[in-house]
This record gives C-alpha cells, sequence and structure tokens, in this order.
C-alpha cells in the first residue's frame, strides 16, 4: 500500500474536515516537552518511533497502533463510517515517513505522511511555523 505525502497545511484540513482521520505523532516524548504538541481535538495520538535495530521497541509501537486502530474502526464501524485514516508527523517528516510506510503495509490501512513534520523541512514550514493549532506541555 502506498503512503501519499501530505504538507501540515493539508493533513490539517483534512483532519479538521473528516472525523475518521487521527493524526499520529511519533516524535520522542523530550521533543513533545521542548517544541509542543499539534492540537485537534480528541485526533492526535502520540506515540513515539523506536531507536533504530531496537525490533522489541518496533513490536510494541506497532502494537500500541494497532490497539488505537482497532478501538477508532470500531468506532467507526458501529456509526457505518469509512475506515479510518492515518497521518503521520514527526519532526522533519523523516521517522514518519518510515513509520506510515510500516503500518500501510501491515494494518492495509490509509496512510500519510507530513513531509514538513512538526518544525518544517525542505518541504515546507512545518505544522508550528504554519500557525495550526499546537500547544506547549
Amino acid at each position: 500500500m502506498n503512503v501519499k505525502s501530505i504538507t501540515s497545511a493539508e493533513a490539517y484540513q483534512k483532519l479538521v474536515c473528516n472525523e475518521n482521520c487521527l493524526l499520529i505523532d511519533v516524535r520522542t516524548p523530550e521533543e513533545w516537552r521542548a517544541k509542543g504538541i499539534p492540537q485537534i481535538n480528541n485526533k492526535v495520538e502520540f506515540i513515539s518511533w523506536p531507536p533504530r535495530n531496537d525490533q522489541s521497541s518496533l513490536q510494541i509501537f506497532i502494537s500500541s497502533l494497532k490497539q488505537i486502530i482497532e478501538r477508532k474502526n470500531a468506532i467507526a464501524v458501529s456509526s457505518k463510517k469509512e475506515q479510518i485514516e492515518l497521518f503521520f508527523i514527526c519532526k522533519a517528516g523523516i521517522r514518519s515517513a518510515v513509520a506510515a510506510e510500516i503500518i500501510a503495509n501491515k494494518a492495509m490501512l490509509k496512510c500519510y505522511n507530513i513531509i514538513d513534520g512538526f518544525e518544517g523541512s525542505t518541504s515546507g514550514e512545518g505544522w508550528k511555523n504554519n500557525n495550526l493549532p499546537w500547544q506547549r506541555i
């Protein structure tokens, strides 16, 4: 399954307009505390992407995300909505691309990578710099 690239501004519009979407922030707790977090009511989950070559942490990441997806899809099915769409974000779109690709292939879900990330990249300004809703924790 292919992962689609999307800017933070485009992702925000989709997240606001479609109630069957979820934003997955894969940064570390340290990044969340230091830089802030995206804010969209009941549409953001925080699951840190595991360190390199750590298969155990990767399995925990996948398992945690699958539980969230199952819960959200159960709600969607009961209200006769389509399967959930996932939007992955990290600092600059690198970790989120890997996470989105793995989940799209394992769970066969429609996944998007936010290419400019939370803080911006060569692909764009990023969530925070685009003045999209965010908060400090």
